[in-house]
């Protein structure tokens, strides 16, 4: 039986830059997610899988087992968010396997990734 991942603190803080005199506070959010390296060997492992099998061998008759592309952490997730990109909206794109995982890769960001194949 496989265990769930637990991750230990998405802590996200508030740092204020500046008041001004309508008491408008502008600041920075600094987010901080522990990724225990259990979560990441996981990843490649489905990643070591997915890349050696074809894709007849992980569509199996009418029980589809989903191709993964990444597990992308909370963090993560909510800091492309406050930059402007919504990964849930990237999802609906029809290129949105290839638009998340060139994201991922251009930001050095493949250790998420649980495949190596191109869309």
């Amino acid at each position: 039986m496989t265990s769930p991942y637990r991750f230990v603190g998405l802590d996200e803080d508030f740092i204020p830059d500046t008041v001004d005199g309508d008491l408008q506070v502008t600041g920075t959010i600094v987010a901080e997610q522990e990724i225990p390296q259990s979560f990441l060997d996981r990843v490649a492992a489905t990643r070591n899988h997915q890349d050696a099998s074809t894709f007849a061998q992980l569509t199996k008759g009418d029980d589809i087992e989903r191709i993964h592309l990444a597990r992308i952490p909370v963090a993560v997730v909510n800091n492309w968010r406050r930059q402007g990109f919504d990964i849930f909206e990237a999802i609906h794109d029809p290129n949105g396997a290839a638009i998340i995982l060139a994201k991922l890769r251009a930001e050095d960001l493949t250790a998420f990734q649980t495949t190596s194949k191109s869309f």
